[in-house]
């Protein structure tokens, strides 16, 4: 199980970066890591200022909980946006029709295939 991870993680983050950063930039491309950066954001904020709060014997002023969770929910929103750009991006034609073509093949291409 834990080499099939480490291959699966490992293609699916060459394919993020092939798709979005290397062949086609676009919104996506910049909602990723602007969304992971905000996650990282607020979990450090939120919690560093939740340890200090705790070793204090105090509680966390509301202003401090809002502006982690405010960046939190933020970059949740800039994850899921870039999932749901990743997952409208499906080919429109099929790769062998468009290979053919681009070769220069004239074959007889099955009704039912297209």
């Amino acid at each position: 199980m834990g080499e099939f991870l480490v291959k699966h993680l490992r293609n699916s983050a060459k394919r993020v970066f092939y798709n979005h950063y290397l062949r086609n930039v676009s919104i996506a491309s910049l909602e990723l890591p602007l969304g992971v950066l905000l996650l990282l954001a607020a979990v450090t904020y939120g919690g560093y200022h939740w340890i200090q709060s705790a070793a204090a014997g105090v509680t966390t002023p509301a202003g401090t909980v809002v502006l982690s969770a405010v960046l939190l929910l933020a970059g949740l929103q800039f994850v899921l946006a870039f999932l749901a750009a990743d997952m409208a991006a499906l080919p429109t034609r099929p790769l062998h029709l468009t290979q053919s073509v681009r070769l220069g093949r004239k074959e007889k291409v099955p009704h039912d295939a297209r």
